[in-house]
């Protein structure tokens, strides 16, 4: 019973006749259409296990100077030290956990002032002579004697005061293994180290005793004296690290440090070197590797 206008009902529909569509032949021209290329698929991300790093090191401090020559004493009050600079190139390795490890060479320069006073001495011999009159064997003749007493004496004279700008020169060529860690554009951590010496250039003054005991006097430090002064050394450092990603591959870092002397490894008569440094460090990510 059909339903009310433009309404259908279930029995309506079951009288409707189903149809097929007219099977009609495709008219799209393939020719037209460009070749399908197969192209690769990317395979998954991975992340780099670590980079490559460079870097341009500049740092000032001050380092304090104990020799061990002879006269060590009369050295080591006669210099007053003044200040260090450093600067040099290194190129290390950071890896994903944090940890790094860098070497590079540079050149450290050690300034003092050199002061040495010197009192002359002047030297004289004082001879004093005494008379005696004596009888000779209870006679009236007269027997003169006489006593002659020489004495050595000094006394101080006029004084010079030596002074110099010394300047020591080494080249520098540090071995680093460090720690970071990263917090959004900050880098936070510690590193330590060895760092090795070897002398490149000195102009100054200094003492030396010559071998007959006698005092100290000043003599260029370049004299060929004092050459076995100045062997290799080499200095143990640590210090603190923190940092600004300025870049993704560009770091900028100031760390504090401080250096010691390592007595075994260095020179039977260098001078042990001590004292603060503080470094800047520019560094550069040059590029990633896989695992």
């Amino acid at each position: 019973m059909p339903g009310p206008e433009g309404v259908r009902t279930a029995s309506d529909l079951y009288n409707i006749r189903l149809t097929r569509m007219d099977v009609r032949r495709s008219t799209m021209d393939r020719s037209s259409e460009p070749l399908l290329h197969p192209v690769p698929h990317p395979g998954p991300y991975v992340l780099p296990a670590g980079s490559w790093v460079a870097g341009i090191t500049i740092g000032v401090g001050r380092m304090n100077g104990t020799w061990r020559a002879d006269d060590q004493q009369g050295l080591t009050d006669a210099e007053n030290w003044r200040g260090s600079t450093l600067w040099g190139l290194d190129i290390g390795r950071e890896w994903r956990s944090g940890w790094s490890i860098r070497s590079g060479l540079g050149l450290a320069m050690d300034r003092s002032t050199f002061a040495w006073e010197e009192h002359e001495v002047e030297r004289f011999t004082d001879v004093d002579t005494t008379w005696t009159t004596t009888l000779y064997n209870n006679t009236e003749d007269l027997v003169y004697t006489w006593n002659i007493d020489t004495m050595e004496l000094e006394r101080p004279s006029a004084s010079s005061t030596t002074r110099s700008n010394n300047l020591y020169g080494a080249i520098r060529i540090p071995l680093t293994i460090g720690w970071h860690s990263d917090q959004r554009r900050w880098r936070y951590g510690a590193f330590t180290g060895f760092t090795v010496m070897i002398p490149s250039q000195r102009q100054g003054s200094t003492l030396h005793r010559s071998p007959d005991d006698a005092g100290p006097t000043v003599v260029d430090l370049t004299d060929a004296r004092v050459n076995d002064r100045f062997g290799p050394r080499m200095n143990m450092h640590a210090g603190l690290s923190l940092g600004f990603h300025v870049t993704v591959h560009l770091t900028v870092l100031a760390e504090p440090m401080w250096s010691l002397p390592v007595p075994v490894l260095s020179g039977s008569r260098a001078p042990w070197m001590q004292g603060h440094l503080f470094q800047f460090r520019l560094q550069h990510a040059l590029f990633a590797s896989s695992p």
